[in-house]
């Protein structure tokens, strides 16, 4: 095994969220879901787990325009990104056998998440993002089955089981997204 510098995922963590007290929950945060499930510590897996992510932001934005669920997709991408930060521990290095392929992967992700903010920081504030980010803990961390157990995909995912509840982010931006679709409507005029 190699360690790679994976110090990107702090600037790409920069990016994604201003805030550093809201950082800081979050990362709290991931920790008592990272406690509650031992996810895989496949960095392989986390980078795919980000571009899953990354991709379904882009079909909301392109399907939906500017909905709620963009909100979502959005914290989705955050909580893998701080999942895969979990792998460095203390440290700016996360341990792979493919360090060529992480560390092309890593910034290959970056540029992939500076598009994504730059039409995120459109429509959500700070606020909105903290809190959309433990709506969306509060939904992972009921991703138990009815014995308890985590579910896992072949590759090591954490899948929704039997109870699992989906995030309340309705209403969160509500004002945000009306002025948006108005002038959305306006502009097609």
């Amino acid at each position: 095994m190699t360690k790679v510098n994976a110090s990107v995922l702090m600037d790409i963590f920069n990016e994604l969220v201003l805030d550093t007290d809201a950082q800081d929950l979050m990362l709290k945060q991931f920790s008592e879901f990272n406690s509650k499930f031992e996810p895989n510590a496949d960095p392989d897996l986390w980078v795919t787990l980000v571009k899953e992510e990354i991709y379904e932001f882009m079909d909301e934005l392109l399907t939906f325009g500017f909905s709620t669920n963009l909100l979502k997709e959005y914290c989705d991408i955050i909580y893998t990104i701080v999942g895969t930060i979990s792998l460095m521990g203390d440290t700016k290095f996360i341990e792979t056998d493919k360090p060529e392929k992480l560390q092309l992967e890593l910034w290959s992700l970056k540029a992939q998440i500076k598009e994504v903010t730059n039409v995120a920081w459109l429509v959500f504030t700070n606020d909105v993002i903290s809190r959309g980010f433990t709506a969306v803990h509060t939904s992972n961390m009921s991703k138990l089955d009815d014995n308890g157990n985590t579910i896992r995909r072949e590759d090591g995912k954490i899948m929704k089981g039997p109870n699992y509840i989906e995030a309340d982010i309705q209403g969160l931006f509500a004002v945000k997204m009306h002025f948006l679709n108005t002038l959305k409507e306006e502009l097609r005029v």
